[in-house]
């Protein structure tokens, strides 16, 4: 039997000489610090905005954040001993794509459909009538027929 994760996939990198990477699904953990490394990216690219900023330096500051956190993403998924620095920017575009794919896009896609389920849940236990039981002993019971005597006597009046 072969124990070995189906997610787990093959790519090859490189400008010139093509080397095999392999690339692994994150567990709970990982995919956490990769989540925080690209929140922590996301939040210092906008800090970095909030300056005038026109659009040569703003390619310069994101491309210092890609190549501050590739490394760490790299080491991340991937065992492998190819630095990520000889990877084209149409295999990086594919590594982001497979990192996707494989931990986020099933995540994303079956999120939404338990959030579904569970709303659906909560939605129909907050229509339902709920019991209430009466504990004043002094409390009484109006039936239709009270209410149409007390109205024929307002009229009357």
């Amino acid at each position: 039997m072969n124990n070995l994760n189906p997610d787990i996939k093959k790519m090859l990198i490189g400008s010139r000489e093509m080397v095999e990477i392999t690339i692994y699904p994150l567990s709970v953990s990982e995919e956490g610090e990769l989540i925080r490394t690209v929140t922590g990216a996301i939040i210092q690219f906008s800090k970095e905005q909030n300056e005038e900023m026109d659009d040569d330096k703003s390619v310069i500051v994101i491309t210092k954040i890609i190549e501050e956190n590739l490394e760490k993403i790299f080491k991340i998924v991937t065992d492998s001993e190819a630095p990520y620095s000889i990877m084209t920017n149409n295999q990086l575009v594919e590594f982001g794509e497979i990192l996707f794919e494989v931990n986020f896009e099933g995540l994303l896609k079956n999120g939404r459909s338990l959030f579904k389920k569970v709303q659906g849940i909560l939605l129909l236990k907050g229509q339902s009538p709920q019991s209430v039981k009466n504990t004043d002993i002094n409390s009484t019971t109006s039936s239709i027929n009270d209410l149409e005597m007390a109205d024929s006597q307002e009229v009357k009046s």
